[in-house]
């Protein structure tokens, strides 16, 4: 999971500079979830380690989402709000703040995976692979919408 914390210490650069959010305390937390991500490293067993990584990127992603939302008067519906109802306001926005590609690649990559691991027993990334897929497309989209 080299790869991992390289492009790990590359988002918190990223939020860190980042002027999307309206709220210095949701950018802070948002750096907290992504360096709990470095202190879960070592943990063992691995299947504890992927799912917290995992939950710590989807949660950050997510809160970076609802704070870009927010601060661009953008209107979720209350049944809406979550990563993919979020990521598909910010894809229909004029302009968009999303690209089509990359709303689906991070509701593929990173929205289908936490639910399916949040929300079953028994669920877990199957190898680090699959982890890192999920790190890259959260890191696109941080990208694209922290700019």
């Amino acid at each position: 999971m080299k790869n991992l914390q390289k492009r790990l210490s590359t988002t918190i650069m990223l939020v860190k500079s980042s002027t999307a959010f309206a709220d210095p305390a949701v950018k802070q937390s948002v750096i907290e979830e992504l360096r709990e991500i470095s202190r879960a490293a070592n943990l063992q067993p691995l299947n504890r380690r992927r799912l917290l990584v995992v939950l710590h990127l989807a949660r950050s992603l997510e809160t970076s989402l609802r704070a870009v939302v927010d601060s661009n008067g953008i209107v979720v519906p209350p049944e809406k709000r979550g990563m993919g109802g979020y990521l598909t306001a910010l894809a229909a926005h004029t302009p968009p703040l999303v690209t089509q590609s990359v709303r689906h690649n991070c509701i593929r990559d990173v929205t289908r995976l936490r639910n399916r691991i949040a929300h079953a027993a028994g669920g877990y990334p199957r190898d680090d692979g699959l982890v890192e897929a999920t790190a890259q497309a959260a890191h696109a989209c941080l990208a694209l919408i922290l700019r």
